[in-house]
């Protein structure tokens, strides 16, 4: 059940998810926010992926990145979460429930 699955996926990655929490906004800062740069030069003025053009490489990133806006004590560039909401604003959906 839960203990099992928490504790071999403790073992995997040699942390408690305790440990994990509190080290998040470390990760994300070091691993994490470099990523966003090549997106955020692709994104940034009104822009989707393939510049002007909406792709479903969009819903794509913007469904993987949308969870990111749940987890405490980071926060996303405002491109992204600019970037999040056009697309959003073109599916027609909210990735999360307010």
């Amino acid at each position: 059940g839960g203990k099992y699955f928490k504790s071999s996926k403790e073992e995997k990655r040699g942390k408690s998810f305790d440990i994990l929490k509190k080290e998040t906004p470390e990760i994300f800062e070091k691993n994490i926010l470099p990523l966003f740069e090549d997106i955020i030069e692709k994104v940034e003025d009104e822009y989707f992926l393939m510049g002007p053009t909406f792709t479903v490489a969009d819903c794509v990133l913007a469904a993987d990145l949308s969870g990111l806006r749940l987890v405490k004590n980071i926060s996303l560039p405002k491109e992204i979460t600019n970037y999040i909401s056009r697309v959003e604003k073109r599916c027609r959906v909210e990735l999360l429930e307010k």
